[in-house]
């Protein structure tokens, strides 16, 4: 798919340059397309090609679409994540004539032109006095 967007691209316009060969320097992770349903979800397992059985997972996020591809990755703690990439339909919003300011500052964190404010946390100073 990365090949075929490059050739793309380069016949469309040929100032972007004829494809190169460039080695990916993360080695811990496997990436794979979805062909005819190889990659599917069942009962908090996955399976994916090259595999016989199915892996446990634990899905944080619900989705609705067809499975394009799945990344799986190692961490340097020792642990796997696996990134799946999915196509969904657009939502379309609909349109509202209203615009709005955002001033982001130091004292407030936004403040906006409808006069609403949100204040500015400061985490980073509460953590540094619990520290200290």
């Amino acid at each position: 798919m990365n090949l075929d967007k490059a050739y793309k691209n380069f016949f469309r316009d040929k100032s972007v340059g004829f494809p190169k060969f460039k080695k990916k320097m993360n080695t811990s992770n496997y990436t794979t397309n979805n062909q005819n349903g190889t990659v599917y979800i069942e009962n908090n397992h996955i399976k994916v090609p090259k595999l016989k059985s199915m892996i446990k997972l634990e899905q944080h996020r619900e989705f609705v679409g067809i499975i394009k591809s799945c990344t799986i990755s190692k961490v340097p703690s020792g642990k796997y994540y696996i990134s799946i990439l999915v196509d969904t339909e657009n939502i379309q919003l609909s349109k509202t004539d209203k615009k709005i300011g955002v001033d982001l500052g130091i004292k407030e964190f936004a403040i906006t032109s409808d006069g609403e404010i949100f204040s500015n946390p400061k985490h980073l100073k509460k953590s540094e006095k619990k520290v200290s």
